[in-house]
């Protein structure tokens, strides 16, 4: 089968990595049953580790199928999103000292990050603008005041892009100096670390770029120099990462994935790359907010998906061009996808090996990043206890029921004084323009 066919098959039948996989999806309101459901709609007997081996086999299918006919469209799923990426990223930076506006955009990126665009469904699952409505904002340059409430096209960041290398946004290789298997990273450990900075070189990378220490961001990270946090991209070389994704647990056939080293795409057509200057002409967005918001996904991303990229690593071959090595059960769709059904909509109590458990840690990382970068803009923090209200995130994310969920993670936010978002809570029965004018929001 050619590249192409095999492309085209992952993104028909299979969804690549979607880590803090989208957890709360809403159907069609025109369709019979729920508007909103479990993306991944494995009972709650599936949702405990450990699974006998008879059960874990049989949840990996239940989830993998379910999974998949989400993306078919078999279930009639249009939407949703992530209560880690987006819900949970608006309240931490709300009590890191931002601004409802400054979270927000923030939170728009980092969903976006996932899926290309970021789309504003209320708390009921209905979308609070139409598709021509969002069409008209990307045709005219986002020039209306409601195109504040989402992303342009974010094409070179979606998770189906092996090209541009957004794909790799969402699994990390770590990278080694040759093609010997470096040792497994253990888990959980600071990526960010000192000692981490050349083997993580991807979410170092963004790390800096982020914090405006760099004026890039550079595909899977790959610089001149990785101990210079200011050096150049490699531009033009090829990066392989064959995966197994077309089985549940054991090597199947890899599709032969490739992108081509440089500057990261944010967008292809416009050509939008991860600069100052090309995102301030194309978002209406503070590009200091967009680079946090790609960031902490991709800094999420990396703990959902540790039992994978833990034990993969990429090197720079004798051509001067790079491999990489993706071991296929840890990576492959079946453990992918129940693993995720552990996340949100899953009591953690219920998870039993701490290398499962990646809600909490995956918010720790979130709120030291946040933590750490509102005290380089010299905002104030809300004085709360970390602790507590990390432990409220994790009891309001662990709710099977999706509906319960999300009214629990707007419960929360409100509970701490800030507004919830467009179309939830106290503003369920108002337009997102009033919410936008409420919370000050301006194009930059």
């Amino acid at each position: 089968m050619s590249r192409l066919l095999l492309l085209l098959a992952l993104i028909v039948i299979s969804p690549v990595a979607s880590a803090f996989g989208v957890d709360v999806c809403f159907n069609d309101p025109e369709a019979s049953g729920k508007i909103i459901r479990n993306c991944i709609g494995v009972e709650k007997n599936c949702r405990k580790q450990p699974l006998s081996p008879k059960d874990a086999v049989q949840c990996r299918i239940l989830a993998t199928a379910d999974s998949l006919g989400g993306l078919s469209g078999t279930n009639e799923i249009i939407g949703g999103r992530s209560t880690l990426h987006s819900d949970a990223v608006y309240l931490i930076a709300q009590l890191n000292g931002f601004s409802a506006w400054q979270a927000y955009q923030i939170m728009i990126y980092s969903e976006a990050t996932d899926q290309s665009a970021y789309e504003p469904f209320n708390q009921s699952g209905k979308l609070m603008m139409s598709a021509d409505d969002m069409d008209a904002c990307y045709e005219s340059g986002m020039l209306d005041k409601k195109c504040l409430a989402i992303t342009p096209r974010l094409s070179g960041l979606y998770k189906f892009n092996d090209k541009t290398g957004g794909q790799l946004l969402h699994l990390h290789a770590r990278f080694t100096e040759d093609d010997f298997p470096p040792p497994s990273t253990p888990y959980p450990t600071d990526y960010l670390s000192a000692q981490n900075v050349v083997s993580e070189r991807l979410i170092n990378n963004l790390k800096a770029w982020a914090f405006g220490e760099r004026a890039d961001a550079c595909v899977s990270g790959i610089t001149v120099n990785p101990s210079d946090v200011n050096a150049a991209c490699v531009e033009g070389r090829l990066l392989d990462f064959r995966m197994n994704f077309f089985s549940f647990g054991y090597a199947g056939a890899a599709i032969p994935f490739q992108a081509e080293t440089g500057v990261l795409i944010m967008n292809e057509n416009p050509r939008v790359l991860s600069t100052e200057k090309d995102m301030g002409a194309y978002m209406p967005h503070d590009p200091q907010m967009v680079r946090l918001g790609v960031f902490l996904h991709s800094l999420a991303d990396r703990v959902s998906h540790h039992m994978c990229t833990d034990e993969s690593y990429f090197y720079e071959t004798e051509t001067g061009d790079y491999n990489s090595v993706y071991p296929a059960a840890p990576c492959a769709q079946g453990n992918h996808f129940l693993w995720h059904a552990w996340e949100q909509g899953t009591n953690q109590k219920n998870i039993k090996n701490e290398e499962f458990r990646t809600i909490e840690r995956a918010l720790n990382e979130i709120w030291n990043v946040l933590e750490t970068r509102a005290r380089t803009m010299n905002l104030q923090p809300r004085s709360v206890n970390r602790d507590l209200s990390i432990r409220a995130l994790v009891g309001a994310m662990g709710i099977y029921d999706p509906v319960q969920r999300l009214n629990a993670v707007t419960r929360l936010i409100e509970y701490y004084g800030f507004p919830p978002l467009p179309g939830h809570g106290s503003y369920r029965r108002k337009s997102i323009e009033t919410w936008l004018d409420d919370v000050e929001a301006v194009a930059e």
